[in-house]
């Protein structure tokens, strides 16, 4: 879940689980950077800083989902009967997807289905996954990657879809189509993401921490053997069919095979640095990272909600030039960071997470 795992464990692995909570962190200054110059920056689609931001800030999803299954594994091990927590919290985690939804009628519709919808709807199954062996989990997750690419044939899905495509369904199926595999996040692949998390949770509970960074190299060599194929030029396999599997496409919508795999590795690796940081760098609670991290759903709703829908409101929609977009850019992570920081004083107190545990119980 976007929420921080560390505070339910004792004082000796605080730091430990302070840095998953930096991580978090940092994908939410990878996922403001990336949206905020979009939305500011003109020419958007030629301009170096939104290509830069927006390769960088492709990495924050991953990782959300990742630490979304991790805190489902720490949240199992630390209240053995969890089901009944892992359900409501999913149902209130999607309920907040669609309140976004709401609040930003320029980018969504109602029936979209955003990262929040996915986080939620593992979090609903999590019971189930739970009970699962680390053969079966890694097992599942593969063969999720695989039957993505079944399912998008099936549906005939574009090899690439555009905000257009999945922001309100034209399409029969309507959300649950979304929900399957044309969402901005939708189920396959992105449950894959969160069963790596729940692995990567149960290894670094157990102390095998060098198993995530195996499995990541291990998908990388994956991805570049396909794609290595397919960069033989073999005819047989760049048909619309094969290419789903093969071919490198930089952008997940929808996640075609081999940028699935890159994905999830990224996240993976990402995670193993941390937890490995955190054995010669001690972080404190009212680190920046880790204020933000902790506060992260709380702000990937806001950002959107307000910055988005203000730059349409005021028309500085996709308007300034590239230095001013750093410069507004800048502000608006230096301001999300202080009100972090800030916010932990009184425990982050009315926000998401608050709220979110509050339903809970």
């Amino acid at each position: 879940m976007l929420l921080s795992p560390y505070c339910t464990y004792k004082a000796g692995a605080m730091n430990r689980w302070l840095n998953i909570d930096a991580l978090r962190g940092l994908a939410v200054l990878l996922m403001i950077t990336q949206h905020v110059t979009y939305w500011l920056c003109g020419l958007p689609s030629g301009n170096w800083l939104v290509r830069g931001t927006g390769a960088m800030g492709g990495l924050a999803a991953p990782i959300f989902v990742a630490l979304a299954g991790v805190g489902a594994t720490f949240t199992a091990r630390r209240h053995p009967e969890c089901d009944r927590l892992f359900i409501i919290r999913g149902v209130v985690v999607v309920g907040f997807g669609f309140l976004l939804n709401v609040l930003t009628p320029h980018w969504f519709s109602p029936q979209s289905w955003y990262v929040l919808h996915m986080i939620g709807t593992a979090l609903v199954i999590a019971p189930l996954l739970r009970r699962s062996s680390n053969p079966v989990l890694l097992t599942a997750m593969l063969v999720v990657i695989v039957a993505t690419i079944l399912i998008q044939i099936g549906l005939e899905t574009p090899p690439k879809l555009y905000n257009r495509h999945m922001a309100i369904p034209t399409k029969p199926g309507g959300i649950f189509r979304f929900a399957l595999a044309e969402g901005f996040f939708p189920i396959f692949p992105w449950i894959a993401f969160f069963i790596a998390g729940m692995l990567a949770g149960r290894w670094l509970l157990e102390g095998r921490a060098a198993k995530l960074w195996q499995l990541g190299i291990g998908l990388l060599i994956a991805m570049a053997i396909l794609t290595g194929i397919y960069a033989t030029g073999w005819q047989a396999i760049r048909t619309i069919t094969w290419i789903r599997f093969f071919k490198w496409f930089p952008s997940f919508y929808p996640a075609l095979t081999p940028i699935t795999l890159f994905l999830i590795a990224a996240a993976l690796l990402l995670i193993y640095s941390f937890v490995s940081l955190g054995r010669t760098l001690s972080l404190s609670p009212s680190n920046g990272l880790v204020c933000l991290g902790r506060a992260s759903l709380t702000l990937l709703i806001v950002h959107v909600a307000v910055i988005r829908e203000l730059a349409i409101y005021f028309q500085f929609w996709r308007r300034l030039n590239s230095v001013n977009t750093i410069v507004a850019t800048s502000a608006a992570l230096i301001f999300f960071a202080l009100a972090a920081v800030l916010w932990r004083k009184v425990n982050f107190k009315y926000g998401a997470e608050w709220l979110l545990r509050k339903a809970a119980g």
